[in-house]
């Protein structure tokens, strides 16, 4: 990128959840009427490319929740009978 560093980008971060960072994006990119998804986004990437990793972001980000979730779940179900 122009005018700034690979470290320059990765230190900084949206101040979001990211999976409203992830909606947006893929939001945009759908309502892109412009541009083909085979069309190169930049030179060697294309939209499809891109917008099939922001797909796998946000799969994994919901695994990972839905884990979270199911470890509370288990935590408390283990807490409730141990209390019997």
């Amino acid at each position: 990128m122009r005018n700034v560093t690979q470290h320059d980008l990765e230190e900084t971060r949206p101040d979001s959840p990211l999976e409203e960072t992830l909606a947006y994006c893929l939001k945009q990119l759908y309502a892109d009427r412009q541009h083909a998804v085979t069309e190169e986004f930049i030179h060697g990437l294309t939209y499809e490319e891109l917008i099939g990793t922001l797909l796998q972001a946000r799969d994994l980000c919901d695994e990972l929740k839905e884990r979270e979730e199911e470890e509370c779940t288990g935590t408390l179900t283990s807490t409730d009978i141990s209390q019997f």
